[in-house]
Formats: C-alpha cells, structure tokens, sequence
C-alpha cells in the first residue's frame, strides 16, 4: 500500500497502482505488503471493507 497524491493505492508487481477508498487509514501498513477486502469497482479503485498485513 502507498500513500500516493495524498490518497491510497496498491502498487501491483507490474507497475499499475489500484486506487483504494477507505475510511480508515492503517498508517502502520503503509509501504507494507498488505491483504484488501472489498468491492472492485473499476480494475483500478477498490472501496475497501478491510485491509491488514498480507
């Protein structure tokens, strides 16, 4: 997970980043492999239900 823009994303292994929308933000978690659950809404946005360490 990335802060990127000042919003969050998931920075995937091949580059692209998927926008996330959460209402929390886990600062532990950031620049951490991380495991989304959620509702994909777009292949780039996710509105996140839960999101801890992977």
């Amino acid at each position: 997970m990335i802060n990127k823009s000042g919003c969050f994303a998931l920075r995937q292994s091949d580059g692209c980043d998927i926008w996330l929308e959460m209402d929390r933000i886990p600062m532990h978690l950031i620049e951490a492999q991380v495991r989304v659950q959620g509702v994909r809404f777009q292949p780039d946005f996710i509105s996140v239900e839960a999101v801890g360490p992977a």
